[in-house]
């Protein structure tokens, strides 16, 4: 009897082992299942905390972007409203000054090779731009450029080009006769009496 009584108490003792096990099982279970859960949240919060800041990072690179195309947009206004500003002097400065006087019946001057092709570069300008107009100073040092860049074969039509005017030239001036009452410019000589 004390042995049934002995296998008896080893008996509940196992079955309480085992409940006591299957509960910290699920216990086990359960706190894995709830640290997964956590996890999740937590990486899931993450995620969202990275967007917002990324969305966040964006407005604010918009923002100055924005603010550094305004600014750059005021600055060319600026420079736009100076340029004009002395394309309206430099006009003033121009009219104001008097022309020289040329004698009505004088041959006009001859012209040079790079005149040649300063005007021609003009007339090219005005054909594809034709509302816009010249800074001189601007124009003048891109045709001095390309002028150096340009080789003596393509300069040889503009050398002709003077040639023939420089032949018109003197043969007018042959012709010209000037008028009595006109200075001649330019410095005298001064005669010199020998001792």
């Amino acid at each position: 009897m004390l042995q049934q009584h002995q296998q008896q108490q080893h008996q509940g003792l196992q079955q309480t082992l085992q409940q006591t096990l299957q509960v910290s099982q699920a216990q086990a279970q359960a706190i894995a299942q709830a640290q997964a859960a956590l996890q999740h949240q937590v990486a899931q919060s993450i995620q969202q905390q990275q967007q917002t800041l990324q969305e966040h990072i964006q407005a604010v690179q918009q923002q100055q972007i924005q603010a550094a195309l305004q600014r750059q947009s005021a600055t060319l206004q600026e420079l736009q409203q100076q340029a004009q500003q002395q394309a309206l002097q430099q006009a003033t400065v121009n009219k104001a000054r008097m022309p020289r006087s040329r004698p009505y019946n004088k041959p006009r001057g001859r012209m040079t090779a790079y005149a040649f092709f300063v005007q021609t570069c003009r007339e090219e300008h005005k054909k594809k731009y034709p509302d816009v107009s010249v800074i001189f100073a601007a124009f003048s040092k891109k045709c001095a450029e390309r002028w150096n860049t340009m080789s003596e074969k393509e300069k040889q039509r503009f050398h002709e080009m003077a040639e023939q005017d420089k032949h018109r030239f003197d043969l007018e001036m042959q012709n010209y006769v000037p008028p009595k009452d006109m200075k001649v410019r330019g410095r005298k000589r001064q005669q010199y009496e020998r001792p």
